[in-house]
């Protein structure tokens, strides 16, 4: 049995920034992170001295044009690396072709938005391809989820720094009679309607009215607010100060 600490990242820099602090602080034999097991060689370069830029440079190579969302909250955590714990083992155990076919999933979402933001909103074109990106982000759990137990094996305390695909991993590591703590960094974090649009069609179906009600807040929440917005966090900070996320309360209730 394990103690376990489970840190979620949100769609936020600052998640990445915190995660980033946590790893630094140390009180872990192993280091879990949800990146591609082809970046383990770079990462023990860049923790045995290397500059994380190298790390960069790769991440550019897998991901092309979709490198920089991914670096926008990973960027600190590559930069922390060189100050891990003396002694800590630290695993990649994501899949660089899983998150290629994520991360087209969701250019998919972005044209759809796009789409809707200029016109009609095609709630059932919105409840397929969400549906699809639902199923397959928890394939993906699933089996990063096994190979999180294959690392956990003789281990006593663990820091696991994922994705918010990983909300599950933290029932099913309780289950199996972990000790975990799950935190959420990044906050304040209230989550987007378009996060609770995908648990609820995750869930099952859903009416089309309501597809069409959390399309509508999330469309408002890119043309008002990430749009106008020098990033993602200047955005979500504006939007939660502004009161926006009551209305998603008031959607989810």
């Amino acid at each position: 049995m394990a103690k376990v600490i489970l840190g979620l990242t949100t769609i936020l820099a600052r998640s990445g920034r915190e995660a980033a602090v946590r790893i630094e602080q140390g009180g872990y034999d192993v280091l879990l992170l949800d990146f591609p097991a082809t970046m383990q060689h770079t990462m023990d370069m860049i923790r045995s001295g290397a500059p994380a830029e190298l790390g960069v440079e790769v991440v550019r190579g897998l991901f092309g044009a979709l490198s920089e969302s991914w670096l926008y909250k990973h960027r600190f955590i590559l930069e922390a690396l060189s100050r891990l714990p003396q002694g800590a083992r630290m695993v990649c155990i994501g899949d660089e072709k899983e998150e290629k076919l994520l991360m087209d999933e969701r250019v998919s979402i972005s044209l759809l938005e796009y789409r809707s933001l200029a016109g009609h909103i095609d709630s059932d074109r919105w409840r397929r391809e969400l549906r699809r990106l639902t199923m397959k982000e928890a394939e993906v759990a699933d089996k990063y989820t096994q190979r999180v137990f294959r690392e956990l094996d003789g281990a006593a305390n663990c820091l696991l720094i994922f994705g918010s695909w990983a909300k599950k991993t933290g029932d099913e590591l309780r289950r199996r009679g972990h000790l975990c703590e799950t935190v959420v960094f990044g906050q304040p974090y209230l989550g987007t309607p378009l996060q609770v649009l995908m648990d609820e069609i995750a869930r099952g179906d859903i009416p089309d009215e309501r597809i069409r009600l959390l399309v509508g807040l999330h469309l408002d929440f890119l043309s008002r607010y990430v749009t106008a917005s020098k990033n993602v966090d200047e955005a979500y900070d504006r939007w939660v100060s502004e009161g926006q996320w009551v209305k998603l309360l008031k959607a989810s209730g």
